[in-house]
């Protein structure tokens, strides 16, 4: 099966997000760049900054 079948990509304007601790995340449709930046912002580096933090926290 491929890989595009497996998530349910029907056309070449479907983006897979694949944060390393979390839900993947589908965004389907021609995204503008600044969504796709604020995709990342939010959604993934939020959730690795917040990572880092309580990790610094555990440390001390």
């Amino acid at each position: 099966m491929e890989s595009s079948q497996i998530f349910g990509i029907r056309n070449i304007s479907s983006i897979l997000f694949i944060p390393k601790e979390r839900q993947q995340i589908m965004q389907a449709g021609l995204l503008p760049k600044n969504v796709i930046q604020d995709i990342i912002e939010k959604d993934i580096l939020k959730n690795k900054i917040e990572e880092d933090a309580v990790a610094v926290d555990n440390k001390t």
